[in-house]
């Protein structure tokens, strides 16, 4: 009879990543998804698919990371949204496991700029109104350099003022 020699090929799919989260990172318009190591020994590669809306994706994912990465900043992203995430991983011969469970979180909104201007107020602009979030008022939530001490945080729309204890000197 005859005889077949030769590599052996792998057909099945490795793990499912496991332990899928989503945080909101200091850093603006971002999200840090993070995620487990499957036990698989030939996960090479991990693929990350993000959506605005739950359980609808594209059939490309937003980034192709290497087995040894656990993480994957994502930047550029609208303020206050929420974005969805679920990864697969892929093996030596390009086997995709099936989809990990999917994860959500809500990005904080946009700063879109902060003006110095002479005198005590320092004001930060962001992308939508402020006016109903209980976090802004609270004056332990900012530091300015130094030995400045914010006295009160007002929102207005849009705009924060914040009023410290020591004369600014902006650049007007």
């Amino acid at each position: 009879g005859n005889i077949v020699t030769g590599v052996p090929i792998d057909s099945k799919a490795p793990r499912i990543p496991a332990n899928v989260t989503v945080v909101v990172p200091p850093v603006n318009g971002a999200l840090k998804v993070s995620w487990d190591n499957p036990a698989d020994t030939d996960s090479v590669w991990y693929r990350i698919y993000r959506s605005t809306e739950s359980n609808v994706y594209s059939a490309d994912p937003i980034d192709t990371v290497d087995a040894y990465s656990m993480e994957k900043l994502d930047t550029g992203l609208d303020g206050s949204t929420t974005y969805y995430y679920r990864l697969t991983a892929i093996d030596t011969y390009y086997n995709e496991s099936g989809y990990s469970t999917e994860v959500y979180q809500k990005t904080n909104i946009k700063i879109l700029g902060i003006v110095v201007p002479n005198g005590k107020n320092i004001y930060i602009y962001f992308s939508e109104s402020i006016e109903n979030d209980t976090n802004v008022v609270d004056t332990s939530n900012y530091f300015v350099d130094g030995n400045v001490r914010v006295l009160t945080a007002t929102p207005v729309n849009n705009l924060l003022i914040l009023t410290t204890d020591v004369q600014t000197y902006g650049d007007n």
